[in-house]
């Protein structure tokens, strides 16, 4: 199997951040500590080469680290925000 030459940003975060994976400013963020948010719902707006980019959560969960504000100008690989999942628990539980 190739092993990539670089690291993309944000790959060795932990499960459920969201990481810019581009240079951009936050346009709309839809969340707050403590929301639900299921499989597919934006949880926030990213704008990047003059295009809006939005991402998704990719299952069901709740918000626990909002790091952005609207507005905010971010690098790539900057962590946005965290969602705690329900595999999250599962593994925290196992580990603990």
């Amino acid at each position: 199997r190739e092993q990539p030459r670089f690291v993309l940003p944000g790959a060795e975060q932990d499960e459920g951040g969201f990481v810019a994976r581009m240079p951009g400013k936050v346009i709309e963020l839809r969340v707050k500590v403590g929301d639900t948010v299921a499989d597919g719902d934006t949880v926030l707006v990213l704008e990047a080469m003059k295009m809006e980019h939005p991402m998704r959560a990719s299952e069901d969960g709740v918000v626990v680290e909002v790091r952005v504000e609207e507005g905010e100008q971010v690098e790539a690989g900057t962590l946005l925000l965290v969602v705690e999942t329900a595999s999250d628990e599962i593994a925290a539980d196992k580990t603990g």
